[in-house]
């Protein structure tokens, strides 16, 4: 008895030393810089985050030192929260950095101990450029300044420049506006919004306020990017009306119009290299790359897949010729409208063309879609590059499949030696009451329910071949009178089955290309927008009305197989109605 409460009391104990530790394995270490490029000597601020459940100890973070970097500890925050009762903690370590030279640096070894486990924190970057902190505060007007810099200064016709403006104040003010220079070569994005932040300078706060813009230059040439400008109104300390002891009580404040201005930036504009250039190229410029997808590989005749193509990266991507497909192929295509979508990265504009095309197979077979290409100028390789899709093929099965009606199958064949009566095994019955005993008949003991049944189905075969015979032979006798008739009852078909058609896009194409079968004596009802338009032309309908005829088969296409065309279906029929009024018209 003894020895089990010594266990039971050893396993709880272990129980609370792995609940212990799971709660100290949840713990996480991040690291931010409040803003990503420096100057020499200037100071920006690194904040450590330490966050973890349960009731373990955190250590100070250990930060790997630099021979080129200051790091002074500026004080901790705590927090602590409880959800669903379960406690996590917070806490905060910032610091001072600056850097004595410029470079790229990398703040690594980030780590912590929290209750006997360490956790990492992932490198912090950041760019240090040339100005010291000592000439910034000397270019203060009234304690404002403006800067501007580019990312580069030598780029290619239609290659992404970052051009990067910081508004410094170390006074207060009461309200700024700001004017951004003159960009006339250039086409412009403004890279998300605006930044606020803080730095130090020679012992000083700083605030910062800074705006990314992306720049794509046009045209070859030496440009001079004009200064940017912000007019501000500064706050100054004036004397109040008392004077003496209380003069710091009673101190008013003024506003004093200031106006700052940036340096002017030189860049350099390379043009394309004509060597190598792709046919179809159309300047777009960047790194890109490009992605596929093919909705379905397996369809049946008539219905459709989607190939979705998407070109994206950094760089300028409404600079893209539309993607195409052959139009020559073995199947219809139905361009969807392309999509184009931007966004702000810490690498510049970043943008992502999507295009859709919907294919519709008219028969079972194995298709091959082309390939799509796109040519471009890739600026980490500096040469032309062509992206392209790789061999894409589906299959169409049959639309409808034909119904099996083998009723009978031989039960017991016999050798193929000697011919010989087979059984027959039944596998299905009319549902016709029909006799299946032939004594009865022989024998004349039909019963009345089997009689009941027999003269009209003996008469019933000779009857209806007799009539189809006398309708072919009719059809035979004069098929233009009947398609002439078909024609001339087209329109009335038309009326007549249209609300019912309203049902599904593919009801009322069905029925649009049944009106044009029947009215242009066509075949079948497989036919194109192009070939009405061209058969309604050559017997004289106008241009106009023959183009606005066709389209309708075209939207009732692209509604069936890309979704909705701005139209519910009943005003569509209704348009379907008036067009086709003016066809009969004119036909007629």
């Amino acid at each position: 008895m003894y020895n089990h409460i010594i266990n039971r009391a050893a396993l709880f104990c272990a129980l609370l030393l792995l609940a212990g530790r799971a709660e100290a394995q949840e713990a996480a270490i991040s690291a931010t810089l409040d803003h990503d490029e420096l100057e020499v000597g200037e100071e920006a601020y690194l904040t450590v985050s330490i966050s973890y459940s349960g009731s373990g100890r955190a250590q100070e973070p250990n930060i790997m030192e630099n021979s080129h970097l200051t790091i002074t500890p500026m004080g901790t925050s705590t927090s602590i929260s409880i959800v669903n009762g379960r406690q996590s903690k917070t806490y905060e370590y910032r610091y001072i950095i600056a850097a004595d030279a410029v470079g790229d640096y990398a703040i690594e070894g980030i780590s912590a101990v929290v209750d006997r486990e360490v956790v990492r924190a992932a490198p912090v970057r950041f760019k240090v450029v040339g100005e010291s902190k000592e000439n910034r505060l000397a270019a203060m007007n009234n304690g404002l300044s403006l800067e501007a810099a580019l990312d580069r200064n030598e780029v290619y016709v239609g290659e992404q420049i970052i051009y990067k403006v910081r508004f410094l104040r170390k006074t207060q003010i009461a309200e700024a506006s700001y004017e951004p220079p003159p960009l006339g070569d250039f086409m412009s994005e403004q890279l998300g919004d605006q930044r606020n932040y803080e730095t130090v300078a020679g012992g000083q706060r700083v605030a910062v306020t800074e705006i990314r813009t992306a720049l794509f230059p046009t045209k070859p040439g030496t440009y001079t990017i004009e200064p940017a400008r912000v007019k501000a109104s500064v706050l100054v300390r004036g004397q109040g009306r008392r004077g003496g002891l209380f003069d710091d009580f009673f101190m008013n404040t003024q506003t004093k119009a200031v106006a700052v201005a940036s340096k002017p930036l030189e860049v350099v504009v390379k043009p394309l290299p004509a060597e190598g250039r792709p046919a179809g190229f159309a300047n777009l410029v960047g790194r890109f790359e490009m992605k596929y997808n093919l909705s379905k590989k397996l369809i049946k005749a008539k219905e459709s897949t989607t190939l979705t193509v998407a070109i994206e990266g950094f760089g300028n991507v409404a600079n893209l010729a539309a993607p195409t497909l052959s139009a020559d192929m073995p199947y219809k295509i139905y361009e969807d409208k392309p999509t184009f979508e931007k966004k702000a990265q810490d690498g510049g504009l970043y943008g992502r063309y999507i295009a859709k095309w919907a294919l519709v197979p008219g028969a079972p077979g194995e298709y091959q879609i082309p390939e799509v290409a796109v040519p471009y100028f890739d600026t980490e390789t500096q040469s032309y590059r062509v992206l392209k899709t790789p061999p894409v093929t589906f299959t169409a099965l049959k639309a409808d499949e034909e119904e099996d009606l083998h009723l009978t199958a031989t039960a017991a064949p016999g050798a193929a030696t000697a011919p010989q009566k087979q059984q027959v095994a039944l596998l299905g019955e009319d549902v016709m009451p029909i006799c299946q005993e032939a004594a009865k008949i022989s024998q004349g003991q039909v019963v009345p329910s089997d009689a009941f049944w027999f003269w009209p189905l003996l008469i019933l075969p000779p009857a209806a071949w007799g009539v189809g015979a006398w309708r072919r032979r009719r059809a035979q006798r004069s098929p233009e009178e009947l398609a002439r008739r078909r024609a001339a009852k087209a329109y009335k078909e038309l009326e007549r089955t249209l609300p019912a058609a309203t049902a599904s896009w593919e009801d009322l194409a069905a029925a649009l290309r049944g009106y044009y079968a029947a009215k242009l004596v066509m075949g079948g009802r497989s036919i194109t927008p192009g070939e009405i338009k061209a058969i309604l032309e050559e017997k004289k309908v106008a241009a106009p009305l023959a183009e606005r005829a066709a389209g309708l088969l075209s939207q009732a296409e692209k509604a069936l197989y890309q979704g909705e065309i701005g139209k519910n279906k009943e005003e569509f029929a209704k348009e379907i109605l008036a067009a086709m009024k003016e066809v009969d018209n004119a036909l007629t």
